[in-house]
């Protein structure tokens, strides 16, 4: 499954998190499985952040400098079978000045703790740096 699959799917379905561990988890085995955590950001560049909430300034590690987009956080399963299904996401908005801020780590933590009470068992968990 591609990455913008991913992506239209989720701009089609307006869906919940939970909704797409749904929507994947009958295609795994989710016991002994490991989960994968990446960011990425979609490429806006012609985007107004002023008409669009979710379209900021990211760092993106494909450019090497800071381009103007929607930066997603996705939790991947990867069973036995080699098979891997993206279980749980979240669209990662920098604070405002003065506000409290929501690191990528603190979604990373509610991201696995969510799937681990929806029932993923997984043997390791991953990232990158």
């Amino acid at each position: 499954m591609s990455h913008d699959a991913i992506t239209r799917f989720l701009q089609r379905e307006r869906c919940l998190p939970h909704e797409l561990f749904e929507e994947n988890k009958q295609h795994l085995i989710l016991e002994g499985c490991n989960l994968s955590i990446d960011d990425c950001v979609l490429d806006k560049p012609y985007a107004d952040p002023l008409c669009n909430d979710l379209v900021l300034w990211h760092y993106s590690g494909l450019h090497g400098h800071v381009v103007k987009g929607i930066c997603l956080v996705t939790l991947f399963c990867h069973d036995a079978k080699d098979r891997k299904f993206p279980v749980n996401f979240r669209i990662y908005e920098p604070a405002e000045e003065g506000d409290d801020q929501v690191t990528k780590n603190d979604l990373f933590q509610e991201m696995l703790e969510e799937v681990l009470s929806w029932g993923v068992h997984p043997t390791m968990v991953t990232g990158d740096a």
